[in-house]
C-alpha cells in the first residue's frame, strides 16, 4: 500500500471477518497544498482488497484497541 493509502484508513476498512484491508482512499493535496482525504485511490486500479497477514493481524488489532479520537 501506499503512504497515502495507509494514511487514509478509516477503522471500518479493516476486515478481521475476512483478513482484508479495503483501500477506498487516499491522502492528496489541494491547490492550496492543504492535505484532505480524497475519496478514491490514485489511480482506478488502486481501489482493491489487501490480505491481512498472520503476522500483521496483531498489530491492527493493537493499533485499533488504543486508537485515540481524532476530530479532523
Amino acid at each position: 500500500m501506499r503512504m497515502g493509502e495507509i494514511n487514509a484508513l478509516r477503522k471500518e476498512d479493516i476486515d478481521f471477518d475476512n483478513n482484508v484491508i479495503y483501500v477506498k482512499s487516499t491522502i492528496s493535496r489541494g491547490l492550496d497544498y492543504k492535505e484532505f482525504v480524497k475519496d478514491g485511490t490514485k489511480t482506478d486500479t488502486g481501489k482493491r482488497k489487501v490480505p491481512i497477514s498472520k503476522a500483521l493481524r496483531p498489530y491492527l488489532e493493537e493499533a485499533l484497541a488504543q486508537q485515540k479520537p481524532n476530530k479532523t
